[in-house]
C-alpha cells in the first residue's frame, strides 16, 4: 500500500498485521520527496504498480512477490573499534571500514555516523544497520576514539657560529624556537640555554624541548659554535736606523712589538734574532703574532744599517817654496791620510801632485768620498813665492871727451838683468840715459825689479872730459867714432863678466 510516514513523502509500504513488520518497503523518491504508488496489480510472481521517483517521471515499477513473504533479517558484522589520531583540535577526520552483512535478497547498509566523517575527541558509538528488501533489519555497534598520542614538533634555528668577542666567549643571541602541534595550538617550548646568554669559545648544544596539552613532547637541538678566527692585531715598531761600525754592518735591537686580540693572549715571535749582526742595507724584520686558537698576524719593519759617517780626512799643512820659472814651480805632495771604518775611501785633489802650480797662493781642494758616498773636505794651500832678486850687471864707466864745454847729453849703456819668474824686469837708472853730465864723475845708479817686486842694484861712473877754452865746436867725425868705440868696449868687456847678461 502507500503510505506517508511524515519522513519520507508517500512511498510503498507493507504488512503483517503488525507493528513491527508494518514499514516502508522501498523508499522510490529519495528523501521527503513522494514516489505515490497506485494501481497495485498481480502479475504472475510479481506486482506491476506506477510510481515517479522524481528524475523520470511516472513509470510502471515490477516488484518480486517474494519481498512480501521474507520474514529473515540480515546478518551483520561490525568492524572492530577503531582508534584515529586527532587532526586538529576539535578531532579527527576518519574513514571507517564497512561492516560486513549478507542476507539471501538484497540489502542495504547505513550508518549512524557517515564511513567518512569527523568525530570529536573521546569515544563514539556507531551503529551499522542492514536492511534488506522486505524491510528487516539488523544492527551492531563499534567505537571511534580519537587521541592525541603525537608530540609536538619543534623546530630550532639553525647552527649558529659567532666569533668571540672575549676571553669567556661571546653573548649569542638567537631567534626563538618555535613548535606546531595538530592539537594543541601553542605548544610549551622551553630552551636549556637562553638567548642573550654567554657561551664559552667551543661548540656548545642548545637543546630545544616542545610539550602539547596532552603532555607529549619532543626536542631538537642546535649548536651554537663561539670561535676564534680573528687573527691578533700587531704593530711593529718603526724603521729601524743603525749606524755601521764596520764593513760588516752593526748588530741592532728594536722595541718589542705589540700585539692586542679580544679572545685571547698572543705571543710575538720574530724571524730574526736582536742583538744579532745585519749587513748594509735594509733587512726585513717579520713579527709574528699568534693567538690561542692559533691565528696569526704579522707585520714587518725594516732594520736599516747604513753609512752615514764621512772618512776622516787631514790635510796637510800649507806648503811654501820659491818659484822655479815664470810658471811658478811644480810641486809633489801626498795626502795620505784619509780614514774610513766601513769602506775605501777615495781621495780626489783640485790639483794633481806634480802639478806646476803659479806664483802666488793657491789652494788646493782635497775630497775623501767613501763607498756610501759620504764625503768630508778639506783644504791646504801651496804658495810659491818669488823672493829671489833679479841678476843685475852694471855695464863698465863710461868716459865721454865732449867738443865743447859744460854740460853734455849722454847716451848710456844698457844694463845686463835676468830673472827667474820675470821675463823683463823693470830697469831704471839715476839719471836717466840721455840725461846731461857735467864735467866729472857722475855714478848712475841702475835698479833692476821683477814682479814680484824684489829688486838688485848696481851702479857705473860716467866721466865728462873738461874742455879748454875756447874749444867750443861741435864734435866733429873723429869725435863721434871715439864714442862708438868706447860704447862696443864697454858692450864686450860687460859681456866678458856676465855670460849669462843680455847684449846690447
Amino acid at each position: 500500500f502507500a503510505a506517508n510516514d511524515g519522513v519520507n513523502g508517500t512511498e510503498l509500504w507493507r504488512s503483517d498485521g503488525t507493528e513491527a513488520g508494518t514499514f516502508v518497503l522501498h523508499d522510490i523518491a529519495p528523501g521527503q520527496l513522494s514516489s505515490n504508488p497506485e494501481s497495485f496489480t498481480f502479475f504472475g510472481d510479481f506486482i506491476v504498480f506506477g510510481a515517479n521517483d522524481g528524475r523520470h517521471g511516472r513509470e510502471p515499477w515490477l516488484m518480486p512477490r517474494a519481498l512480501l513473504t521474507n520474514s529473515s533479517p540480515p546478518q551483520i558484522t561490525c568492524p572492530a573499534n577503531q582508534v584515529v589520531e586527532a587532526q586538529q583540535p576539535l578531532g579527527a577526520l576518519a574513514h571507517l571500514p564497512e561492516a560486513q552483512a549478507e542476507d539471501d535478497t538484497e540489502f542495504a547498509l547505513s550508518y549512524s555516523h557517515g564511513p567518512s566523517g569527523f568525530f570529536p575527541f573521546g569515544t563514539t558509538v556507531v551503529t551499522a544497520t542492514a536492511r534488506d528488501a522486505a524491510g528487516l533489519v539488523a544492527t551492531c555497534d563499534f567505537t571511534v576514539t580519537v587521541r592525541d598520542n603525537l608530540p609536538p614538533e619543534p623546530v630550532c634555528p639553525e647552527d649558529a657560529t659567532v666569533e668571540a668577542t672575549s676571553l669567556d666567549g661571546a653573548v649569542v643571541t638567537f631567534s626563538d624556537p618555535i613548535a606546531s602541534d595538530i592539537v594543541t595550538r601553542e605548544p610549551t617550548v622551553t630552551v636549556d640555554h637562553e638567548s642573550g646568554g654567554l657561551f664559552a669559545q667551543g661548540a656548545t648544544k642548545v637543546t630545544v624541548t616542545a610539550t602539547d596539552a596532552a603532555g607529549n613532547s619532543n626536542q631538537c637541538s642546535f649548536t651554537v659554535l663561539v670561535r676564534d678566527t680573528t687573527a691578533s692585531v700587531v704593530t711593529c715598531p718603526a724603521n729601524q736606523i743603525v749606524e755601521a761600525v764596520n764593513a760588516n754592518g752593526a748588530t741592532a735591537t728594536w722595541p718589542a712589538a705589540t700585539a692586542s686580540d679580544v679572545a685571547s693572549l698572543p705571543s710575538i715571535s720574530y724571524d730574526r734574532v736582536a742583538g744579532s749582526g745585519f749587513p748594509l742595507g735594509s733587512t726585513t724584520v717579520t713579527a709574528t703574532a699568534t693567538d690561542g686558537a692559533k691565528n696569526r698576524s704579522s707585520c714587518t719593519f725594516q732594520v736599516i744599517v747604513r753609512d752615514t759617517t764621512a772618512p776622516t780626512l787631514k790635510c796637510p799643512a800649507t806648503l811654501q817654496l820659491e818659484a822655479t820659472g815664470p810658471s811658478g814651480s811644480p810641486v809633489d805632495f801626498t795626502v795620505a791620510n784619509a780614514v774610513d771604518t766601513v769602506s775605501n775611501a777615495t781621495v780626489q785633489l783640485s790639483h794633481a801632485s806634480g802639478t806646476t802650480f803659479p806664483v802666488g797662493e793657491t789652494s788646493v781642494r782635497v775630497r775623501a768620498q767613501d763607498a756610501a758616498g759620504n764625503t768630508s773636505e778639506c783644504s791646504f794651500s801651496v804658495a810659491v813665492r818669488d823672493t829671489l832678486p833679479p841678476l843685475l850687471t852694471c855695464p863698465q864707466d863710461v868716459s865721454i871727451t865732449p867738443g865743447a864745454k859744460g854740460a853734455v847729453a849722454v847716451q848710456l849703456p844698457q844694463a845686463s838683468v835676468t830673472d827667474r819668474v820675470t821675463t823683463s824686469p823693470d830697469l831704471t837708472m839715476s839719471p836717466a840715459s840721455g840725461s846731461l853730465f857735467q864735467p866729472g864723475d857722475t855714478a848712475v845708479e841702475v835698479t833692476a825689479k821683477d814682479a814680484s817686486g824684489n829688486t838688485a842694484q848696481c851702479s857705473f861712473n860716467v866721466h865728462v872730459e873738461k874742455v879748454a877754452g875756447g874749444c867750443s865746436s861741435a864734435p866733429g867725425p873723429t869725435h863721434t867714432l871715439v864714442w862708438v868705440g868706447l860704447l862696443l868696449l864697454v858692450a864686450v868687456s860687460a859681456r866678458r863678466r856676465s855670460p849669462s847678461s843680455r847684449g846690447l
